[in-house]
């Protein structure tokens, strides 16, 4: 029970082709096309699972999107709001009128760029009293760059030459001398502590280096073991999933074998995929399709359909064609050759009003004296018979004989 084949629950209601065994369908709807979900960014609404993806992307006013200035993740409906904090977010100065400067580095341009920020001249401390805009501060310094050295050449003098009113100036001068050395000497002393401190880190840093280099090649090894191991239980899972698909192809035909022989002479052919088969017949790729075998009653003569969707002979690119062929069949040994009888051929109007539908339909009387209802001496009797001109392909493009790029093309066989 379990193996027959049912429809997805939701092919009325939504129109989903699925078909497939029923042990299938809870493994279909996990992934179904046409089952309504709750948007996952929690806005209320409830789509398709085929049309999520379009809703997170452009419709759902809780999707996030990247900021354009600082590239995090922002609620769409919250863009506004982000943009008020927004560290990245362009501004202009509110002093010189520059524009484009980042939030976060408005406070830069103002101490370190902006030509109206007001400073104070830079040998303010050799004396300078001038402040002003940057620009007129610029423009002081080099008008004033003479007095300025001249100011902190003074100043370097000052510092260098002892004052007259300084008691025992002549015994403390000396001493200066040699604080002054003492002082190089220790700067000197410090800094190759400093470098000896760099060269240990160095070469700390150079031992954490090659440890890494190490785990790095230990992970590289482990990695190509993985990907060995990964590729052996491959090659043992791969044999098993071979087996499990022929036995799964075995099962489908005697599936439709079964359909087939049960149907009494009265038999559906679902042609799918119809606009690629309709391609490959156009690029010689294959020109005829074959339906499955059925047969007229349980222990009848077996047939097959044989359709040319880009036609055959005169009728190619202009008309489908449609055969029946005899094939070899279990009972053929108890059965009457030739065979006789009437075969009704249709092509199936799928209109969902049944009172506007009208299938292309022909029907043939098997002729005994023809190869083509002898008893079979090969598997499928190479002569058909049936129509060149069957139905014009212009009218099979209509939307009523191929839907879900289906078709479907019926026989029906009075014997």
């Amino acid at each position: 029970m379990l193996s027959h084949d049912v429809f997805c629950r939701l092919k009325k209601q939504h129109g989903c082709p699925w078909k497939g065994p029923l042990n299938k369908l809870e493994d279909h709807l996990s992934v179904c096309e046409f089952v309504e979900l709750d948007c996952p960014k929690e806005c209320g609404r409830k789509l398709k699972r085929k049309d999520l993806k379009k809703h997170l992307d452009a419709e759902c006013p809780n999707r996030t999107a990247p900021c354009r200035y600082c590239q995090e993740g922002v609620k769409w409906n919250g863009l506004e709001e982000h943009f008020q904090v927004c560290t990245k977010y362009p501004q202009a100065c509110e002093k010189c009128g520059q524009e484009n400067i980042p939030r976060d580095m408005i406070e830069v341009h103002l101490e370190k760029e902006c030509p109206n920020t007001e400073i104070k001249c830079p040998f303010h401390v050799v004396g300078c009293t001038y402040e002003g805009l940057r620009a007129s501060v610029n423009k002081h310094i080099m008008e004033q760059l003479t007095g300025h050295l001249t100011d902190m050449s003074k100043q370097i003098a000052a510092l260098s030459t002892p004052r007259e009113t300084e008691p025992q100036t002549q015994r403390t001068a000396p001493r200066r001398t040699r604080g002054d050395l003492g002082a190089r000497l220790q700067e000197q002393a410090a800094q190759e502590v400093y470098l000896s401190e760099l060269s240990t880190q160095t070469h700390n840093h150079q031992g954490e280096i090659d440890e890494l280099r190490h785990r790095i090649t230990n992970t590289d090894n482990n990695v190509h073991h993985l990907e060995r191991r990964l590729e052996e239980i491959r090659m043992r899972q791969e044999r098993p999933i071979q087996e499990l698909t022929m036995r799964f192809n075995r099962y489908e035909a005697k599936l439709l074998e079964y359909e087939g022989r049960v149907c009494n002479g009265s038999y559906i052919w679902r042609i799918e995929n119809y606009r690629q088969c309709r391609q490959d017949a156009i690029n010689g790729v294959m020109t005829a399709i074959h339906s499955p075998a059925f047969y007229t009653s349980l222990y009848g003569y077996k047939l097959c359909m044989r359709i040319n969707l880009n036609g055959v002979d005169s009728g190619v690119g202009k008309h489908v064609a449609l055969f029946v062929h005899m094939m070899q069949g279990d009972y053929d040994t108890i059965l009457e050759w030739p065979f006789t009888g009437r075969i009704a051929l249709s092509i199936l109007d799928q209109s969902d009003a049944s009172e506007f539908r009208h299938h292309i339909s022909e029907t043939l009387v098997a002729k005994p004296n023809l190869l083509a209802f002898q008893r079979p001496t090969a598997p499928r009797n190479y002569k058909g018979y049936g129509y060149v001109e069957f139905a014009p392909i212009e009218q099979i493009r209509e939307g009523q004989y191929v839907k879900n790029n289906t078709m479907l093309v019926r026989i029906q066989i009075f014997h």
